[in-house]
Parts: C-alpha cells; structure tokens; sequence
C-alpha cells in the first residue's frame, strides 16, 4: 500500500467499527463525532479504517472525511475493507487493474438495503474481502491482522527503539458483529473506545461499564438482559436467526453476555466516551489519547511522552517528562524528542525540557540536532532568504557549523519559521544581546512579509510588530535600571548581529519606535551636545575638554554648516542672476571648489556605511531621498558646467546651460529643508509633503489625466475638425484642457472672434486663430461645463481629502518622525570634519581613504558615536559584563512578566509572599552573572503597582531593587 499506493505511513491508525444498519444521531451529537474523528486524524498524520461501505457507521465516518477535506491543509486517509459479497454492483470491479471506472451510487432508500451496500465514495482505499459469504463477519480476520501489522511499525519520525504505530478502535452502535470485533480487538491490546450515545451495542457496553464500576463485581444474567432491552427491545429477533433453535439462541446468548462482561472489565484498555453536542477541551481526540496513554503495554514513560508530543497534549503527560529525565536522563530519547518538539513549535514541551534540572542542556542541544533542523528545512534557503530579506550590509551567520551558544542558532531558526512564542524561549536562554536580537527579528519579518503575498502575509506582520514591541519593553527595563549602560548596550557592536549596533540596526529598519524611545532620545541628545559617553557632566571636567567637546559636538557642526550653506545658495544666486555670461568670474572658481566639496562629503558618507559589498553600499546610500537629490543637483551641475564651457560663444548653448544650473539651484534650495528636519514641529511637515507628493499627489495626477485628454481631444477634434497632424499639435492640444483647471476658460476662442480666419494656410503654424466650427460653439462650452464640475470640483475636492488623511495620519505618528530624523541629522553631522564646508575637503579626502583601507581589512574599524568596538582585553571583559547585565535584567523581565500571569487573582498575603520571592531572585540572578559587587549608580526599580482588593480585581504591587 505504501509502495504502489504512494501512501505515507501513519503515526496513528484509529480503527472504527458499528452496525451497517441505517444509524440516527441527533444533529449536535453527529457534528461532535466528526468534529473529534477528524481533529484526531489532522493532527496525528492517521489512517482511519472502517468497513467502507456506504452504509451505517462507515458512511458517517465517509461524510466526515468529505465534510473537513474541503477546509483541511492536508489530505486525509479513510480505508474501507469490505466484505466482497456485500458489495453492490461488484462485477463492475472485477479485472480493473489499471483502469478507471465509473462506480455510480444511486440516490434513494436502496443504498443501504440488504444484502447488499454501495462501497462508499467518501473513502480513500479499499480492500475488499472475498470469503465466498454474502455478509459481514468474514472481513473480521483479515481487518484484525492488517491493524496488528500496523501496530509493528515504526513511526516515521523515530528510531527503532522507540513505540510502535498505535491503533485505537472506536465502537459506535452496532450488534454482536461489532461486539466480536471488540472482543478481538481487546485479545490484541488494542485500546477502545465505546462512544456512549451512539446507540445498541455501543450503549449497552457503555451501561454495562458503568454498573460494574459501581458494583465493581460482575452483573447477572436478569441485569445483562434487562440493559439489553433498554436499549433493543427486539434484540433477540435481530441477534439470532429464526431457524436457530432456543438451544442454539440460549449458548448464543450467554456468550453475549460473558464477551460483554469480559470486555467491560478490562479497565487499562476499555473506556467509555459520552458524545457532547457542544465543543470542549475533552473532545474524542483527547479521548483517543488517554485511552492510549493507559495502555501499560506500551513501556516507558518516555514513549508516552513521545505520543502527547506528536498530538501536543502536554497537559496530560507534564508528569511524564520529570520521571521520564529521572529515569533515563542521559537516553538518546531527548535529543530527538527536543527535535522534534521545536520543529513541531511544541512550545509547553520545550520549556518544560529547558527547564527541567535532570536533563543536560549541553547533551540535549547538540551540534548534531542544530544541524539536521537547518538541513531538513534547506539550509541554502534559509541562508538566501537572510541575505534577501536583511542584504549584504548583514554577515549572515554560517548555519552550517553550530556557534558557542547554540541557542542563538536556534533563535535564528525560530525567526525564520515565524515562531514567535518559541523565540521568545531561545532568546530567554541565549547568551547574547536580547535587544540587538529583537531588532533583527523585527526588521528579517518586516521585509520578508513585504515580499510574501500568501496568506501568511498578515501573521509574519504580526509577529513583526511583536518583535518590534518586545524590543522596546527590553530596553525600556534596561534603562529604568541604569541608563548608562544601557546607551553603552545601544552602541555596542556585535558581531553575531550583522557586526552592527542597536542604534544602527533600528535606523536600517526605520524602526522609528525604537528610535523615538528615552533612552535612544537621550543618547542621541548626549551625542548632539557632544556630552562625553562616560556619563560625567560639565561641571566635572575642565574647560579646555568642555570646549572641545562642544566643538566636535553634532550641534556646533550643524550650526557652522548653517552658515556656511547660506553663504553658498547666496553666491550660486548671485552667479546666475550676475555674474553667468560668456566670460568665467572668478566667483565660479569658488562656486566650483564648493560642489567639489560637496561630492567629497557624499562620497564618504557613502563609504561609511557598513556593507558587505559596494553594490550593497551604494544601494543602501541611495535608499535615502535626500542622498538621491544631492545625487541628481551633483549631476545637473556637472552637465550645466560643460553646457557652459562648451557654450560660452553659442547663444542657444549658454541659455541651456543657464536653464539646467537654475534647476539646479532649485534643488540646492531644496537642502534646507533637510535642515529644517532638525527641529521638532518643522520636520513631521517635511515627511508630509513628501507622502502627499508621491503617495497623494502622482495617483491624483493619474486619475486627473484621464478627464483631460478625454476632454482635450474631445473638444479640438469638435472646434477645429481635420487639423494636419504636427509638432505643434501636440503642444497646443492637451493646452486649453489644462488651463481650464485653474479658471482659464478661452471663450474667446470657443465662441470666435472677429480676427479669426478659416484660411488654413494663416492659421498652419498657429500664428493666426483658425475659426471654431459652428457645431463647437455650442456643444464644446456645455461639455467644457461638465469638465469643469469634476475637475474642479470633484477632483479637487478628493485631492483635498487624500492630503487630509496624509496629515493626519503623519500627525498621530509625529513624535516618532521627528525622532528618527533628529538621529538621522546627528548621525550625519556627528562623522563631518570641525570645520564647515569647503573647508573640509582634505579631511574628507583622509576620511575617504580610511574607509577604502578599512574595506579592504587594512585598517581596524574605529568606534564612533553610536556603534563601539570592543577589542583589547579589558574592553571584552567590560563587552561580557554588560552582556550579563543586559541578559540578568531581561531574564528578570520575562520571568516577572510570568509570575504576573500567575499571581491574577490571589490573596495579599499570597502576593506578599510573592513579592519576597520575586526580590530574591533578582538579587541572586544579578550575582550569579557576576554582578553580585558591582555598585550601580542607578538601581533597577521593578514596577510599582497599587494593591486594589475590590471583588473582582486584584492588582498587584512589587517594589525592589537590585
């Protein structure tokens, strides 16, 4: 079957046995049966077998399946072994093989008459039985050797030392057909499931079950029949044949009733399900796996752990796993159950065996386990798709050969399968920086999810802004704790994250959230003030260092650049408005020195940035808008400049020239509005206009242009009909139609005036009015009326309304923008030379050198304002104490966060308790990374909440500090 069928082999085989009879279940009870049957099968990859006919249990069993294949994400299996002589219509399946067949079912009572049934359509596989009887019961045999051939596999995920498949049988209705298969199914341990509810033998097993559990004794002959009876009253008609004589009917009878009782006494494999007609947590499949779970056939603990964990049943085996590490700590068992529990997301299972004192973490996360999850899910893809999503600006990490800290290795794992919870697990454990790896996670699913367009579109956006937001609760408790070292934990380098920090890894990803946060803001006004990192203030230090600090402060340097730049838009104007003829001034050599300057400082700006390769650093320069427009006023002067020594003795030459280089100071102009983006209230304004242009502006202009060359052509080919096709044309064409839309109607010429003429070689070349014709006088003004309407009206009224929206939707996010262009100013102004422009150039020129030699290996990278190396011995010792700091406080926070999921609802002096626990664990936390003797300036304050004892609500208070 798995060969020729290409069947993939089950982790479960749930095996459903009833009566053939026509079997009524009220609506609610018959939903909730399917609901369990399938839930069971999806989630465990089960074959489900029945006696596949179109009859009884077997078509409800069969609707079920076409009923939750319609919405399931896999296909689902359904067997049918039938007996052949109950099969309707069997000769037309005789010598098929290799054929296809039309095998019509009929509609009407006649699909479930006797002696025959329809194989149900609804069901994936047959396997039909041919015994030379015409009823069922010779099938039996066969079913009970296929289902215990099926319980000797092995399931695919595991070695051979580990459980086998295991088969669950289910009993709905039935007769003594289906009381012999129990009975079988029992002699073969295999564990059942009697659905209460379901009617006739099922019911009277369920009964019978219930009174020996009470009496705890078996039930007399009297008893036995009068459950019989409640539940069929005309049993004995229907359970022996009329020809049988009573002495037949009375040995049948009493091995109804010692099979019944047999069956009922087998607590460890016999259970009893009710049938609910509402959804709960103790759905069937629940059912399915405790009844499996009680089988005591099936060894250890561990293999029991390892069925809940194929079903993500962990509140029924939590007890398992402390007993199964106890047992067998060192069994390979865990290596390849934490496997499979991460690539499965079973998020309770992982936790529970990281944090469980008897199983070696080192042992669990090997090497070998880290490396078959990157190859079973195509490492290659995973190392394209960080290249894709993050570029070459990130060193990707090799995946191939796992790091020191393997559970950075499995965060990187977690964040490319979008498994938030699970991450959140790793990163709790991981030695490195927990903020650095948010901001990564964070900014990897922002642009994988702008490049998906499936339907996990929106949970990868989900998880992005949950990144997003665990980073800012990290470093907001960082900071509360001791803000220096957190800025230090903002501008430290780290290698295991693209060899960036958390201030430029947030920039990249315009993280403007993060930006926007104190402790960021504080750093960035620390840097603009050119306050030393150290955290001293003014009055610490001499004067001599406090000037030279405000000197190469950001601030001082954007002041002097003020001036400078004023000074530059004023001798540009005054060339071109003056000075810009035939003969070279003496003006343009400076006006050149100064562009010159200019293209030096682009140029090393773009040499600073930290990529991998050149393309990727050019890409990433030109990513900003304001680096394209220096760009494009470099360009246009450069072609102005040659227009202008080429042209200085051709008239035509020189006002092109003059006209690219006008444009061109439009552009330089348009710089200070990068200026402006310094001040709070003036820069939010600038990224408006921008959205309105490109966003509001360009789609309302497609839009508008559709009524004006409709209208355009509409009304010259009805004024001036048969015009000759020309240059000019096409000028003067879409002309009228334009201008009407700021009030410039032309009556004068739509109506005709007295000087026009109809002489066509006086108006061929526009220079004389040509007359409209007749028609067009009336027609074109009513048509130009309703042109105006939408134009004027409605068009603009919609441009009106887009800009509205604009705004205030940049309005509600205004401190966020200002934020992340006040640290795009700093960080530009920060990394210039003292002096202002164009002074500057041979500083930039070293600069530029630097950064080629620095590309090239040849020159060690330098720590700057917001991005430090740690290099020597002493500052990777300092590196590794903020590390432990960092991952001290942010283990104290998700702890903490936990314990206030816990502690909801219980007593003050529960909570005060609590409170003394939460105190000491901090403290010993802090000292166990090695900070048990360091002196803090600013202590970490744990949020201060009121004690609110009201009915309903209780709120909770702690207040320590470490």
């Amino acid at each position: 079957m798995v060969s020729k069928w290409d069947m993939t082999r089950p982790d479960l085989l749930i095996s459903v046995t009833g009566g053939a009879e026509p079997m009524s279940l009220k609506s609610g009870l018959r939903n909730a049966f399917r609901r369990g049957l399938m839930k069971a099968a999806e989630s465990t990859n089960a074959w489900i077998l029945t006696a596949g006919t179109h009859a009884g249990v077997m078509k409800h069993v069969g609707e079920a399946v076409e009923q939750f294949s319609l919405t399931a994400e896999k296909d689902f299996v359904a067997i049918g072994i039938a007996p052949w002589g109950r099969v309707k219509h069997r000769d037309q399946l005789e010598n098929i093989q290799g054929t296809t067949i039309s095998y019509e079912i009929l509609d009407g009572k006649s699909i479930e008459s006797k002696p025959e049934s329809y194989l149900d359509p609804n069901h994936t596989h047959f396997i039909l039985v041919d015994d030379g009887r015409e009823d069922y019961g010779g099938e039996i045999e066969l079913r009970s050797k296929f289902e215990r051939h099926i319980s000797q596999w092995k399931s695919k995920y595991w070695t051979e030392d580990y459980p086998n498949v295991p088969v669950c049988l289910l009993v709905l209705n039935g007769g003594p057909g289906t009381l012999d298969t129990v009975k079988n199914g029992l002699a073969l341990q295999t564990p059942t499931i009697v659905i209460k509810g379901s009617g006739r033998m099922a019911d009277i097993l369920a009964d019978v079950a219930a009174e020996m559990k009470e009496r705890n004794q078996k039930l007399k002959p009297n008893e036995l029949d009068e459950i019989f009876r409640r539940h069929d009253k005309d049993f004995e008609s229907k359970w022996f044949k009329q020809k049988d004589l009573d002495e037949i009917k009375l040995k049948k009878l009493e091995s109804i009733r010692e099979n019944v009782s047999d069956c009922c006494k087998n607590k460890e494999l016999f259970s009893v399900y009710e049938l609910k007609s509402y959804s709960s947590e103790d759905d069937l499949d629940s059912a399915i796996l405790r009844s499996i779970l009680k089988d005591n056939s099936k060894g250890k603990n561990t293999n029991k752990l390892l069925l809940a964990l194929i079903w993500d049943r962990f509140e029924m085996v939590e007890s398992y796993i402390a007993e199964s590490a106890k047992t067998s700590p060192d069994d390979a068992i865990f290596d390849d159950l934490m496997k499979y529990a991460i690539k499965k997301n079973r998020l309770e299972f992982v936790e529970q065996f990281l944090n469980n004192d008897n199983i070696n973490l080192e042992k669990l996360i090997k090497k070998e386990t880290l490396a078959k999850l990157y190859q079973e899910e195509d490492l290659n893809k995973y190392q394209s798709d960080l290249k894709k999503y993050m570029g070459d600006y990130y060193q990707i990490p090799d995946l191939k050969t796992a790091s020191k800290d393997p559970f950075y290795d499995l965060f990187i794992w977690a964040v490319l399968k979008n498994y938030f919870e699970l991450s959140k697990v790793f990163l709790k454990h991981s030695n490195e920086s927990s903020i650095s790896a948010c901001l990564f996670a964070s900014d990897v699913l922002s642009k994988r999810s702008s490049k998906s367009k499936d339907r996990s579109k929106e949970e990868i956006e989900k998880s992005a802004e949950a990144y997003k937001q665990l980073s800012i609760d990290l470093l907001k408790q960082c900071y509360s704790s001791n803000r220096q070292k957190t800025h230090d934990i903002l501008c430290m380098v780290r290698p295991e994250w693209g060899n960036t920090s958390c201030m430029f890894m947030a920039a990249r990803s315009e993280n403007k959230l993060f930006i926007a946060e104190p402790a960021c803001q504080d750093l960035i006004k620390k840097v603009w003030r050119g306050l030393s990192n150290s955290g001293d203030t003014n009055k610490n230090r001499p004067k001599y260092e406090i000037v030279s600090h405000f000197c190469k402060s950001a601030r001082f340097k954007f002041a002097m650049n003020i001036f400078s730049y004023a000074f530059f838009l004023v001798l540009f104007s005054y060339i071109l408005v003056v000075e810009l003829s035939q003969n070279f001034h003496w003006t343009e050599a400076v006006l050149l020195t100064w562009i010159i300057a200019f293209a030096f400082e682009e140029l090393a700006q773009c040499l600073e940035i930290e990529a991998a390769g050149y393309l990727s650093m050019l890409s990433l320069y030109i990513k900003n808008g304001w680096n394209k427009m220096d760009l494009f006023a470099l360009f246009l002067f450069i072609v102005g400049l040659v227009l202008r020594i080429v042209g200085r003795n051709h008239g035509d030459v020189m006002a092109a020239a003059r006209i690219v280089l006008s444009l061109d100071l439009i552009l330089y102009f348009f710089g200070v509005l990068h200026m402006y983006t310094v001040l709070e209230r003036v820069g939010p304004k600038i990224v408006m206009i921008k959205k309105m242009v490109v966003q509001d502006l360009l789609l309302f202009i497609a839009i508008l242009a559709v009524f004006v060359v409709s209208y355009a052509i509409a009304s010259e080919a009805i004024l001036y009909p048969n015009t000759e096709l020309t240059w000019r044309l096409l000028f003067q064409l879409p002309r009228r139609a334009y201008w009407n839309i700021y009030g410039e109607l032309f009556l004068d010429d739509i109506e005709g005036q007295k000087d026009c003429t109809n002489n066509a070689s006086s108006y061929k070349d526009y220079n004389n009015l040509r007359c409209p014709s007749e028609s067009g006088r009336y027609v074109v003004p009513i048509l130009m009326g309703f042109y105006m309407i939408l134009t004027n009206v409605l068009l603009l009224n919609l441009l009106i309304a887009m800009f509205s929206y604009t705004f205030k939707e940049v309005e509600e996010k205004t401190k966020n923008h200002a934020s992340f262009q006040k640290f795009n100013i700093v960080l530009e102004y920060a990394q210039r030379p003292i002096l202002p422009t164009p002074l500057t150039i041979p500083f930039t020129v070293i600069q530029i050198v630097r950064s080629i030699y620095m590309k090239c290996g040849k020159v060690e990278k330098k720590s700057t304002e917001f991005s430090r190396t740690y290099s020597s011995p002493d500052e990777l010792t300092e590196q590794r104490k903020l590390i432990q700091w960092e991952n001290a406080i942010i283990t104290t926070y998700f702890d903490t966060a936990q314990r206030k999921e816990d502690v909801k609802g219980i007593s003050r002096k529960d909570f005060e308790k609590l409170s003394t626990d939460i105190s000491a664990d901090i403290q010993k936390k802090l000292k166990f990374k090695g900070h048990g003797n360091v002196k803090t300036k600013h202590n970490r304050r744990i949020e201060k909440q009121e004690l609110n004892t009201s009915a309903n609500t209780n709120q909770e208070t702690t207040s320590t500090e470490c």
